[in-house]
């Protein structure tokens, strides 16, 4: 700007003169807010993910794909998560103007539309995969309660988003699923939600009390036509243990699993009638994640502050292929990147400044691709080719609630959502003495 204002007139110097504090402001404020542009830039980058790997005659979307303009050796299968975590943007995208609200609509309804005529399912339940263009299932046998709840969280958002036909065809599969039929007994005879469907029976008792369990048996009470017994929920374990200098839910379990039904439940100072406050789970899970990774620095490179202390240690694609990280002793360097920015709802802070951090750093550049952050390893020399639906989801949903909470206030505003958090009376959270 200096080298223009030199060129001008001294009369016009002096008014552009006049302007320069306010810009001067800008630029401060600018430098301010250099993190939250490093998390917009992430999210633009994870949405163009969601339309370049949408199939325009089916609406769904890929369980994977390169993060890459140049690379086309894209799989052909479609996970039904990931169309729950497009549904639940959707909305958030139209308020940026990153999308019409009626070309939402209009892929939206694409997408529900095809689910209730041709996909394949169990008493209302979905496979995990299917075909991306014929909507054919995998041939595994397999239908899977977890996985059908992100999707019809997203179709909830959805609903109460678009309303009129796009409300009736998230009605007709919400209602149709016959949660009372996957009711099974633990091992010491604890009814509890199955996690799955196979041969026609319900396998795998789900009786660990977690995020990701959370988002089944909101749906399952809250159902309009099917609705189980709060007292399951009550029924599942609590399952605690120290990770550093943190007590931690679920310490065995990816990171993940600590937030990821808190893309669209909003339990802020409340906790369920053991006093578990679930925002705080979320918050500690992510703070002990990263002291973890810390500790690590003089281990593995990858998490070394000096190299800009990266974290995040969670499921998905590592040198050896798909793994299901915990914080033990089978840490290899690994770090999905993406998985760290998703607990921006709990520790925006430490998200911000952390962000910036890896700006800086040598493996940036490396590893921002077109579409985001891929995992990488810095120790083994790998990067990770492929980005997958549901780490970019779980990402932009924490970043929209992080912003204006937009998912979440849509998702309460459903009566499967009401009727679940009339029916759970999750109580005001207990002041500490």
């Amino acid at each position: 700007m200096m080298k223009h204002l030199c060129s001008l007139p001294v009369f016009n110097v002096m008014a552009a003169l006049c302007f320069l504090p306010a810009f001067l402001h800008t630029a401060f404020l600018y430098a301010d807010k250099t993190a939250d542009a490093l998390l917009e830039e992430q999210a633009r980058k994870g949405f163009a993910w969601f339309c370049k790997y949408r199939e325009e005659t089916t609406g769904l979307i890929l369980d994977r794909g390169p993060n890459s303009l140049e690379a086309d050796n894209r799989t052909t299968l479609s996970s039904i998560a990931a169309c729950g975590y497009h549904l639940s943007f959707l909305p958030q995208a139209v308020r940026l103007g990153w999308v019409e609200k009626e070309e939402a609509r209009r892929q939206t309804r694409t997408l529900l539309t095809f689910v209730w005529e041709h996909f394949e399912h169990d008493r209302g339940f979905f496979c995990r995969f299917y075909e991306l263009r014929s909507g054919k299932p995998v041939p595994e046998g397999e239908f899977h309660v977890l996985d059908t709840a992100v999707f019809l969280n997203g179709a909830i958002v959805a609903a109460v988003y678009f309303g009129g036909e796009i409300n009736n065809l998230a009605d007709q599969l919400l209602d149709r699923v016959e949660w009372t039929t996957v009711v099974m007994p633990t091992s010491d005879n604890r009814p509890v939600l199955a996690t799955m469907i196979k041969d026609g029976k319900a396998r795998d008792p789900m009786d660990e009390r977690s995020s990701g369990a959370l988002m089944a048996y909101m749906l399952a009470i809250g159902s309009k036509t099917h609705s189980i017994d709060p007292e399951l929920w009550y029924n599942t374990r609590c399952l605690s243990g120290r990770v550093g200098r943190f007590d931690v839910l679920n310490p065995r379990t990816p990171l993940f699993f600590s937030h990821c039904s808190l893309a669209w439940q909003d339990l802020t100072d409340f906790q369920d009638r053991d006093g578990i406050d679930w925002e705080e789970k979320a918050k500690t899970a992510a703070q002990a994640n990263r002291e973890y990774c810390r500790l690590l620095g003089g281990k593995f490179q990858t998490y070394h502050i000096a190299n800009g202390g990266w974290w995040g240690i969670t499921s998905g694609d590592a040198p050896g292929g798909h793994v299901e990280q915990c914080l033990d002793e089978t840490v290899d360097g690994t770090v999905w990147p993406l998985g760290a920015l998703a607990t921006v709802t709990w520790i925006p802070e430490t998200v911000r400044a952390d962000i910036v951090a890896w700006n800086k750093s040598a493996s940036w550049k490396k590893v921002n691709g077109p579409y985001g952050l891929s995992p990488f390893n810095q120790d083994q020399e790998w990067i990770g080719s492929d980005l997958i639906a549901v780490d970019v989801g779980r990402f932009l949903l924490s970043w929209a609630n992080w912003k204006e909470k937009t998912i979440k206030d849509l998702w309460r505003k459903h009566p499967v959502a009401q009727n679940a958090e009339k029916r759970l009376h999750f109580e005001k959270r207990r002041p500490v003495k």
